[in-house]
């Protein structure tokens, strides 16, 4: 049996950089539920940098730093 799990509406907004530069897991309050899964599928909801053209009609827009 494979063990799947749906994450829904991840945005770190940039703060994802700040934790990741102090080594810190955002993940951390969940990681009990899903360290036994075979797959997890997450929804980031908003977009990384990089050469994309931006919709001004849509809201909300949220975007986060691309961590290289």
């Amino acid at each position: 049996m494979i063990k799947i799990s749906f994450i829904g509406n991840i945005s770190f907004k940039n703060k994802y950089n700040i934790l990741y530069e102090n080594k810190i897991d955002p993940f951390n309050k969940i990681t009990m539920h899903i360290v036994d899964l075979d797959l997890i599928i997450g929804n980031l909801e908003c977009l990384t940098e990089g050469n994309w053209v931006e919709n001004l009609l849509k809201y909300s827009r949220l975007r986060t730093k691309l961590n290289t």
